[in-house]
């Protein structure tokens, strides 16, 4: 049987995939790049933006609740998209990327706010950066790939409550 985790990452691929159509089958656990560059991946054609990578903190019993089973597992997602990805297009030339992402991160926090499955939201509701110096985007700069990103960091709580 899987586990209350396994379950709630399964729900969360599902939810991103029906955000975030564009970007298809290429969600991606964060361990799955296994320690190579992503410009490597974006080289070898294993990955076409836009995608998503998801990266999860360790999951935390939570102490509520004599007959409760719950746990609070941390959840970051990142959207990537092209610098020059044509939905960020500007009428007078140019591109809005940040604006792009931006929206899709709005979507999947309204997504996550609304789901009702095998996990919940646990504390303040899903955070968004976006930001030009956030590490991320510094390392795709320094790496000279033409992407830019943002993420949606949430608590999911899973597990078993009884009433």
């Amino acid at each position: 049987m899987p586990s209350f985790e396994q379950l709630a990452i399964s729900d969360l691929i599902s939810l991103i995939s029906t955000t975030w159509p564009e970007a298809g089958s290429s969600i991606f656990k964060s361990n799955q790049l296994n320690g190579r560059l992503l410009k490597d991946f974006l080289e070898d054609g294993q990955i076409q933006p836009p995608f998503a990578v998801m990266s999860f903190g360790t999951s935390v019993l939570e102490d509520w609740g004599l007959d409760n089973e719950a746990y609070r597992l941390p959840v970051t997602v990142n959207y990537f998209a092209k610098v020059s990805d044509p939905r960020g297009a500007l009428q007078g030339g140019g591109f809005d990327v940040a604006n792009l992402v931006l929206g899709q991160l709005i979507l999947l926090r309204e997504a996550l706010v609304s789901f009702s499955g095998n996990f919940q939201l646990a504390g303040a509701l899903p955070q968004i950066s976006i930001n030009n110096d956030n590490g991320d985007n510094k390392d795709l700069t320094m790496q000279r790939i033409d992407l830019f990103t943002g993420y949606v960091q949430a608590n999911l709580l899973m597990g078993q409550v009884t009433n």
